[in-house]
């Protein structure tokens, strides 16, 4: 198998071999403006100092604005889609007060798998 190929600090799932994900999440912009990473960028635009956060299960996908340089935002804008009744997301449920709860839920799941994560100074920043 590959287990003595890959070094041990390395994280993630074998996709050939191990159950699906229960849920898969993302993110896409710079954690923080002091990161090495962020200085290195040949693009640097202002909207990548917003970081956004997204959490796809099998009946939801949510994507909202998690964080920018390096503090934590409050979860006001965000798409949040219900893939079975919705597959080609037309409908935004993230203000509709029936999804309060699917919404706050998908949160607790990301900032769980954000808090979990490790965090290199490379791409992080310096932590205070």
């Amino acid at each position: 198998g590959l287990g003595d190929r890959v070094p041990g600090q390395w994280r993630g799932r074998d996709l050939f071999n191990e159950p699906p994900a229960e849920a898969v999440f993302s993110q896409i912009g710079y954690p923080a403006t002091d990161s090495a990473v962020a200085h290195g960028a040949v693009d640097q635009r202002d909207h990548f100092r917003l970081l956004r956060m997204a959490m796809r299960d099998r009946q939801w996908r949510m994507d909202y604005s998690f964080m920018r340089d390096g503090k934590r935002l409050e979860p006001t804008d965000g798409n949040l889609f219900d893939l079975q009744a919705d597959p080609g997301e037309l409908n935004n449920l993230w203000d509709d007060p029936a999804y309060r709860t699917v919404r706050q839920g998908c949160i607790d799941r990301i900032v769980a798998w954000f808090d979990g994560m490790d965090k290199p100074e490379a791409l992080f920043g310096m932590r205070p």
